[in-house]
């Protein structure tokens, strides 16, 4: 088996061409597979990822917004981090929505929870309501799973810009809590 350069690859891939797909899963699979292991995603099938991958670069390539400017290992490389990170936070909020509804199927209701849950809850909103308006319209959106792309949309921004704004708004809102946690009446 040969080797392509990586316009070749592009070039091969925009049209159609099986025998550099089969040159790239035989090259790359084992990237994949260790980048798999490598972030603790062995839920997901190194096959299934290469080829969700392959499709977004496809599709990209179809659409004229695909241009490369690193190899084209790099690239495949990213967007298997990328789609890895996407599956892992879609796992760990279903993980977190199936423990909210086992808790409350399964258990019994313990006053003290109950209690520290609503302090922390009244705690949070206190100090949530002291950060300006933009920390918390950024953290309102990502909590609710907005992409970052389109809280940057609404709040006519750059999702580098909204990614750092989070980042900080996020630390503050815990600086806050973390120094002050007596101004919340426990009532």
């Amino acid at each position: 088996m040969s080797d392509y350069t990586d316009q070749e690859i592009v070039d091969s891939l925009k049209n159609r061409e099986n025998h550099v797909v089969a040159f790239i899963a035989k090259r790359f699979m084992p990237m994949i597979s260790y980048l798999i292991k490598e972030l603790r995603a062995d839920f997901l099938e190194a096959d299934d990822l290469f080829q969700d991958a392959l499709m977004i670069i496809i599709k990209k390539i179809d659409s004229g917004e695909f241009i490369l400017t690193a190899k084209f290992s790099t690239y495949l490389y990213a967007v298997c981090k990328h789609l890895i990170e996407y599956h892992l936070k879609r796992r760990d909020v279903q993980i977190r929505y199936l423990t909210v509804q086992d808790k409350e199927k399964y258990q019994e209701e313990d006053f003290s929870e109950v209690y520290d849950e609503n302090l922390n809850h009244k705690l949070y909103q206190y100090y949530f309501n002291k950060l300006g308006m933009n920390c918390q319209e950024v953290l309102k959106m990502y909590w609710l799973d907005v992409p970052m792309k389109e809280i940057a949309d609404k709040l006519g921004s750059t999702e580098g810009f909204i990614r750092k704004k989070k980042h900080e708004c996020k630390k503050k809102l815990l600086e806050l809590v973390l120094l002050n946690p007596d101004k919340v009446k426990s009532d």
